[in-house]
Order: structure tokens, then C-alpha cells, then sequence
């Protein structure tokens, strides 16, 4: 996978720079936040929805995936951040944009604890997505998918303006083939 995003914004959020929205903060992934990945993602309810997320989701996972997650931004390849309510501590989920080998193109995914479910923080994230796939890195589309039985995820995407493109077939972390949306947003209009 190429680079795409600019290595000295990278290098800002490696050195900690957050993000925020109205209720949320954003920070890219450490390994510090691997203990409270694994206590999101060791529901199956949560983790099931995700192509990488092995069943069962074990703490040695989210510690590699943190790891990876920090070598990645480092490459300039995918930016995988924690959200926290702001003023909070604890990680109630994660966005993530990550580059395409298509210039100017990006793939955006987020997933949050099962608690935080309904309360529109995946509209807030995703909308921090867009906002910073389009602004900082000059990003002229984005895609996402999600299992075809996700309609929380598809009405997301679908009011952030995404427009369904097709089905495709996603090869999960267990070995699975789930059959999902495809969803595209170009960010130039």
C-alpha cells in the first residue's frame, strides 16, 4: 500500500496532537490503548462486523494491532485513532483512514462499544473523517463498507452523504466471506 498521507501531519499526531468535534476527542492509537481495544472488540457483537477483528478477539491482538497502528503512521499508510468523549479518559471506540494505492483515494472505517451504540458518535467520527481526509490531506474520495445485515452502519454513511455503489464479497479475519456494501463519497464536490 502507498503512502498518501503527509508525513509531517503524521508525525504530529505520532507526537500526540488530538483531534476534536463537538463531544468527542481523537488520538491516534498506542500501544497504552491495547488493553482497552481488547475490551471493546472481546464483544462479538462489535468485533463480528470487523474484516480484521479475529473470534475470538484475544488482548495479544489488539497489542499487535496497536503496534501495526503505530508503524503505519509512521509510513504514512493509515491513521487508526481512539475515540474518547472529551474530557474523558476511556476509549469508547476508533476511526481509521487508511490509504489506497488509487491516488487521492482513502478507505475510512470506525467501530465503538456496544454501550455507545445509537447515541450518533459514529456520525460525529465519520464526519471527523471526511473533514480530515478532505482538508488535510487533500483526499478526493472515499470509500467504506459494511456487512449487508448492518443497517446502524449503512443509515451512517448513507446521511453523511456516502452513496451505495454495489455488493461486494469481504474476506473476514476468521476466513469468512460476508457479503457487504460498498459505499463512496466524493469529497471534491
Amino acid at each position: 500500500m502507498s503512502a498518501c498521507f503527509d508525513p509531517a501531519l503524521c508525525r504530529a499526531f505520532l507526537d500526540g496532537r488530538a483531534l476534536t468535534s463537538a463531544r468527542l476527542q481523537y488520538r491516534l492509537m498506542t500501544p497504552d490503548d491495547a488493553v482497552a481495544l481488547h475490551g471493546i472488540l472481546a464483544d462479538p457483537q462489535v468485533s463480528g462486523r470487523l474484516r480484521f477483528a479475529a473470534q475470538p478477539y484475544l488482548l495479544d491482538h489488539a497489542i499487535e494491532r496497536c503496534a501495526r497502528a503505530m508503524q503505519a503512521a509512521q509510513d504514512g499508510r493509515e491513521l487508526i485513532f481512539g475515540v474518547r468523549r472529551r474530557g474523558g479518559e476511556a476509549l469508547i471506540g476508533s476511526f481509521g483512514l487508511h490509504s489506497l494505492p488509487e491516488a487521492g483515494q482513502a478507505e475510512t472505517g470506525y467501530f465503538f462499544a456496544r454501550a455507545q451504540w445509537g447515541q450518533g458518535y459514529a456520525s460525529e467520527a465519520l464526519a471527523t473523517a471526511m473533514m480530515l481526509a478532505r482538508d488535510a490531506f487533500a483526499i478526493q474520495k472515499l470509500i467504506a463498507t459494511t456487512a449487508c445485515d448492518n443497517r446502524g452502519s449503512q443509515i451512517v454513511l448513507e446521511r453523511a452523504g456516502f452513496a451505495r455503489d454495489g455488493e461486494i464479497a469481504c474476506l473476514m479475519a476468521q476466513g469468512d466471506v460476508r457479503p457487504s456494501y460498498l459505499y463512496s463519497l466524493n469529497l471534491q464536490d
